[in-house]
Formats: C-alpha cells, structure tokens, sequence
C-alpha cells in the first residue's frame, strides 16, 4: 500500500499526454509476475495531482493496495478508501483490514470413561 509512482492502466491518468504505453506494460508485468492484484478503494480515485486551475492540470492514480491472494484469503472482507479530495500533493489511503470469518465448529464435550 502506497505510492508506487506509476500507472496501470491509462484511465488512471488525466490531462495532458497520454502516459507512455510502455511504462504502463512494465509495472502490469511485473505486478502480475509476482502475483499480486489491486484491492480498488472507495472515494475519489486520482491521488496526486498538479497544476490544478490550469490548462495543464494532470491527475494520475499513482497511490494504491497491492497483495497477493494470501492477503485476500485472510482478508477478504478488507474495505478501502480515500480520504477526500486531494489538497496537498497526494491523497491519503485508509485501508480497514478484516479478517476473514472462519467457520469454526463449536465441540461437543466429551470424556473417555477409563
């Protein structure tokens, strides 16, 4: 979870230039080698910005959750959001980790009679 500087996908850029195709290949690739895959949060999804105001205002999703299915298997009910709207250079992530529900079964008592 954090701020991996780069993109996945082009949607998770806005404004001016396209980001480079290649780029974009490189970190999906190396994301899905190590299997690994995005938990999507709640809120606004662009989590840095620049130039707000102008004509060269840039958005980009560049903050984001990242695990591997173990995590997802231990917590696949995980909720994430952002926090607002961003007013500094990066928006703030909360990730609320919860455990999955193991169905445990209760035991009925029992005693051997020696």
């Amino acid at each position: 979870m954090g701020d991996f500087n780069d993109l996945l996908h082009q949607h998770d850029k806005r404004g001016t230039h396209p980001h480079p195709e290649w780029l974009l290949r490189g970190f999906r690739h190396v994301v899905d080698s190590c299997g690994l895959r995005e938990l999507y949060f709640e809120g606004h999804q662009f989590t840095w910005e620049r130039g707000q105001g102008t004509t060269n205002w840039v958005e980009e999703k560049l903050d984001r959750i990242i695990a591997a299915d173990a995590w997802f298997e231990k917590f696949d009910g995980a909720k994430a959001f952002s926090k607002g709207v961003p007013s500094s250079d990066h928006l703030p992530l909360i990730l609320l980790p919860i455990p999955t529900a193991r169905g445990y079964r209760v035991r009925k008592f029992r005693f051997e009679n020696i």
